[in-house]
């Protein structure tokens, strides 16, 4: 197993940072969807046609989430990690909010890198590194610098495999808990105009 630093084995930049009067264009722009800091529950999952949407002038490719693309907050108490699934629109504009990172594939999954970036180990490392007193906020150098234990790309599957059951499990149980207290609210309803 190999020790590398995240820059040589992934391309990472920051989202697009919004200019809020000199990117609208309400006559001829084109509509995107943006995603923000809150915009991704705790399981990770994306509801995109619950993102707030804008007319904005053209927006750079390398902005637009893409599957399999590894975005990690940057600015706040965690740095949590999310990976942009097969489902993404064309439309989404990942926001300065967050770095993307686009790994090389014949060297480490993106499946892998979400499982490291949110070990709590990792999360206790970028933390402690991550610079500001009232928000904190995490560096690209600081990412660009980072150490990962690469292993095999056979292993790295087995791995991310596991931790994507664990992702799907949490998301599961995230939406029996909704279901849940649906439930329970009309269960409540149904008792208050019984009487």
């Amino acid at each position: 197993m190999s020790a590398n630093k995240l820059k040589d084995i992934a391309k990472i930049y920051s989202g697009y940072l919004f200019a809020r009067r000199s990117d609208t264009d309400t006559v001829n722009g084109i509509k995107y969807k943006v995603l923000t800091m809150t915009d991704v529950n705790d399981s990770g999952l994306i509801d995109y046609a619950s993102l707030q949407q804008q007319q904005l002038k053209p927006i750079q490719d390398k902005y637009l989430a893409k599957h399999k693309q590894v975005i990690i907050k940057c600015k706040g108490f965690n740095n949590d990690a999310y990976m942009i699934d097969s489902n993404v629109p064309n439309n989404i504009v990942i926001t300065s909010f967050y770095f993307i990172i686009e790994v090389n594939e014949k060297i480490i999954l993106p499946e892998f890198l979400l499982y490291v970036l949110n070990k709590k180990a990792t999360q206790y490392h970028l933390g402690k590194l991550s610079s500001g007193t009232s928000i904190p906020n995490l560096t690209i150098s600081t990412l660009n610098d980072f150490e990962i234990e690469v292993p095999p790309l056979e292993e790295q599957k087995k791995i991310s495999g596991f931790y994507q059951l664990i992702i799907m499990r949490a998301q599961l149980m995230e939406r029996l808990a909704e279901l849940q207290k649906d439930y329970n609210l009309e269960l409540i309803n149904k008792y208050k105009w019984s009487k």
